[in-house]
């Protein structure tokens, strides 16, 4: 697994908002002549605390092309069964022209995806125990609640939700395998920075987003941080993230399929019997 950009990212903001920090500190002036001076620094520790949350929130990783196949010659299959099992009555999508389908992960198809997916959640939780200096008591079991896919078209989304799990540490995961042209040739946003909001220009169509708290359009002239991280969508690239974290995903306009596979871990205590 390739581990990728956002760590570094939010690394970054850490390091730019603690240096800044550091200078106010460094060279000093009388609070009283100039009470902004707190309200800059407080903003600072808010950016920091900001970045170090999406920091331990977001793990980005790439499958590897035998994966996704895996996973779309499953789903070609599944589609095409009349015994195939809807998880609408359990997701939050607003899907009119496609499906959500319930995937049965204990299949032997499906062995290889399930021991990758358990394997980065593991992953996932170790980094977060690292990044945040925690200690658990005791160990868990990680293995897979429940996996789904979720085939969209035109106008097809999923409105702003969480992830439940039988746990109440939770990890989840999603992943493409299929994305439309149109969506494939809009900008990332991780990598060409703010996106372009104005004259309908549908920067962020198809796209997925997390969000940390609330935001408004004057976050940037009160100097407020962003609360919330667009994913641009792409085959094979896989987020895993804590069950309780917002998002939603957009609609897009235009042929084709987004096809996307997404699944929830439990996080079992394991019991010591020595």
């Amino acid at each position: 697994m390739k581990y990728k950009a956002l760590e570094y990212r939010y690394k970054g903001e850490i390091a730019v908002a603690k240096a800044e920090l550091s200078n106010y500190f460094e060279n000093s002036v009388g609070v009283g002549d100039h009470p902004h001076i707190i309200d800059s620094m407080d903003e600072l520790v808010g950016q920091i605390a900001q970045a170090e949350e999406k920091l331990t929130a977001l793990m980005e990783a790439q499958l590897p092309e035998k994966l996704v196949s895996i996973l779309n010659k499953y789903l070609d299959k599944l589609l095409k069964n009349k015994d195939r099992i809807t998880a609408a009555d359990t997701l939050v999508g607003q899907i009119h022209g496609g499906e959500q389908l319930t995937m049965d992960h204990e299949c032997e198809e499906l062995e290889e995806v399930r021991i990758d997916f358990c394997s980065i959640a593991a992953r996932y939780v170790a980094d977060f125990l690292g990044m945040t200096g925690q200690t658990l008591i005791g160990n868990r079991q990680i293995d897979i609640d429940k996996l789904w896919s979720v085939h969209s078209y035109e106008g097809d989304y999923n409105p702003l939700h969480d992830h439940g799990t039988k746990t109440a540490m939770g990890v989840s995961c999603t992943t493409w395998t299929k994305i439309p042209e149109q969506i494939s040739k809009l900008t990332d946003p991780s990598e060409e920075g703010k996106l372009n909001y104005y004259n309908a220009s549908g920067c962020s169509d198809g796209f997925l987003e997390f969000f940390y708290g609330r935001n408004s359009t004057r976050d940037k002239e009160i100097l407020k941080p962003t609360y919330a991280t667009m994913c641009k969508p792409k085959v094979g690239t896989i987020y895993f993230f804590p069950s309780w974290l917002q998002h939603t995903v957009y609609p897009f306009r235009g042929e084709g399929e987004r096809r996307t596979v997404a699944a929830n871990f439990n996080c079992f205590p394991v019991e010591n019997n020595e």
